[in-house]
């Protein structure tokens, strides 16, 4: 008897990274691939309120990949017991009700877990959390850290077509418009090319993949500058830009630097991850 092929649920799949890996699971994977969230969705799943659906429809070895969560600073701070609920409570409650049928749980944190940084972090560093945002994406990683069905990944800046801040720089280069850069910004970025793939890879080897957290991270610290000028000579030669100082209090909602890497991603892609630099030269513009 042949046994059932895992069915993957993508719970945020409206989100930019969710959207995309939604897409490109329903032309790769062999399984049934389903999404989940508040509206148009598969699923219904309002981590405030109520996730039982996603709970009874579930069966053992299916895969959720869980990517909901309140990630702006500003409601994290504003509504912090909303955010408590969605990123903490409901989510590890999620998470334990899911593993309790023995399904695979992909969760995504970030490398603010890792707070600013003056040497490279890997994969096991110890976690240093910084502000509302990364305290609550630690919080679920020490609840799922000694549960096998869970496998945690955390985003440096992904960068790619879609993304906030190149759509941003494609409007004011329409535009005609200037655009003022904070100077200091840096991140291992990576290209969502990348994370999809990463994902993928992860779902189709699980058990040949040990290790419980995994940082999808790009080959390079990258400034949020170099980006804009890489943006500009490959994609849009027109954009008027400039650096300047962040204002005061700037720095408080967000760490300066994170050098965050990984040697367990590269295995996972098979190669190492592209450059800002290559991703942008062979940017879509459709």
């Amino acid at each position: 008897m042949e046994s059932k092929i895992p069915k993957i649920y993508v719970l945020g799949s409206t989100g930019y990274i969710g959207e995309a890996l939604y897409s490109y699971l329903k032309i790769k994977y062999s399984g049934d691939v389903k999404s989940a969230g508040r509206q148009g969705c598969d699923v219904y799943v309002e981590l405030a309120k109520d996730f039982s659906e996603l709970v009874n429809l579930v069966s053992e070895n299916d895969i959720v990949v869980f990517l909901s969560s309140i990630s702006s600073p500003d409601i994290c701070k504003q509504q912090p017991e909303l955010a408590q609920k969605v990123n903490v409570l409901s989510t590890i409650s999620l998470i334990e009700k899911l593993t309790a049928k023995a399904v695979k749980v992909i969760f995504t944190s970030t490398d603010i877990v890792f707070g600013n940084t003056d040497k490279a972090v890997d994969d096991t560093s110890a976690l240093a959390p910084f502000g509302d945002y990364g305290q609550m994406k630690a919080s679920v990683e020490a609840a799922v850290s000694d549960n096998s069905l869970v496998k945690v990944i955390r985003f440096s800046y992904v960068l790619g077509e879609g993304d906030k801040y190149t759509t941003m720089m494609a409007e004011l280069s329409e535009n005609e418009e200037e655009l003022e850069v904070f100077d200091g910004f840096e991140r291992n970025a990576v290209s969502l090319d990348d994370v999809v793939f990463g994902i993928y890879q992860l779902i189709i080897n699980w058990h040949d993949i040990d290790s419980s957290a995994i940082n999808f991270s790009g080959p390079e610290l990258i400034s949020r500058l170099k980006i804009t000028d890489l943006f500009n000579r490959n994609v849009c030669s027109n954009l008027k830009y400039k650096a300047i100082e962040a204002p005061a209090g700037f720095w408080n909602a967000r760490p300066k630097t994170i050098e965050m890497k990984s040697e367990i991603f590269s295995t996972l892609l098979g190669r190492e991850p592209i450059t800002i630099e290559h991703k942008l030269k062979n940017w879509s513009l459709t």
